[in-house]
């Protein structure tokens, strides 16, 4: 009897877990550092175009950045950066990481 109630309660907690993670947005991945040179961002390392996201660090702050504004994550600090993405330079809606609205895989 005491081996189900744990069952129970350990399932209990896994189905109230469920919820939460499945509404954050998974990226994968370490940041990518960039520094700015005149007023636009250049990333240390090659960056292929076209991404649906793009995971940086601006300042010493990791920030997930969007080419359009994200409504789901509009309760985060957020900025626009001009970025240097392969030849061209994008701007980009970039938003503070969080664990409380990111997973990292």
């Amino acid at each position: 009897m005491k081996a189900f109630l744990l069952g129970v309660v350990a399932l209990t907690f896994l189905l109230f877990n469920l919820p939460a993670s499945a509404d954050k947005i998974t990226i994968t991945g370490s940041p990518i550092a960039v520094h700015e040179e005149g007023g636009t961002y250049v990333t240390t390392t090659t960056v292929a175009p076209g991404q649906d996201y793009y995971y940086f660090t601006f300042d010493g702050t990791n920030r997930v950045c969007y080419q359009d504004v994200n409504p789901s994550l509009v309760s985060l600090n957020a900025a626009v950066f001009k970025v240097k993405i392969g030849s061209d330079v994008v701007s980009l809606h970039c938003y503070d990481y969080s664990p409380e609205y990111f997973v990292i895989q």
